[in-house]
């Protein structure tokens, strides 16, 4: 978080806040970020064209982050102004 606040006012930002997300707001992000492959596919019927690739989409997007990246990454927010 240091870097980022440090890089925020390298480029010009005042920064008038931050917060790092906890671990259910990451989940909350990754989950609304897979939602979308499943709500084509369940707007789509299964022999779509693109099903296939829209599962495997959501499968490995799924496995990267609850058998990668959860916990590792994180996530924040910066409320910045230019100045």
């Amino acid at each position: 978080m240091p870097e980022m606040i440090d890089l925020a006012w390298r480029c010009g930002f005042a920064v008038a806040g931050s917060h790092e997300a906890s671990l259910d707001e990451w989940d909350d992000f990754e989950s609304a970020h897979v939602a979308r492959y499943s709500n084509w596919l369940a707007d789509h019927p299964p022999d779509h064209p693109d099903s296939a690739e829209v599962t495997s989409l959501a499968l490995k997007q799924t496995r990267a982050y609850h058998q990668g990246y959860r916990g590792v990454l994180g996530m924040a927010y910066l409320r910045l102004l230019a100045v």
